[in-house]
């Protein structure tokens, strides 16, 4: 991807935030209806309403090894802080 593709999906993924997911979709497919025939091969919208939340990991058990691979347990090395 180039970086006026990701420029613009920036911009796209950041009104999709600010207006709403429901109402994105549908701005996304209104938008869509009108373009012309010829282009609409080229678009997926479905790649701008697909739900991308990261999720957080769980915090390991302090008894566990660290996952830096120091060999150390976590709780004497990255889980100090």
């Amino acid at each position: 991807m180039g970086i006026k593709e990701q420029v613009t999906s920036d911009y796209i993924f950041d009104v999709c935030k600010k207006v709403g997911r429901d109402r994105f979709e549908a701005l996304a497919h209104e938008v869509f209806n009108k373009l012309p025939e010829e282009l609409k091969p080229f678009i997926n919208t479905n790649e701008f309403i697909e739900d991308k939340t990261i999720h957080t990991i769980h915090k390991p058990n302090r008894n566990a090894p660290c996952s830096c691979g120091s060999g150390k347990k976590y709780k004497k090395c990255c889980g100090l802080s």
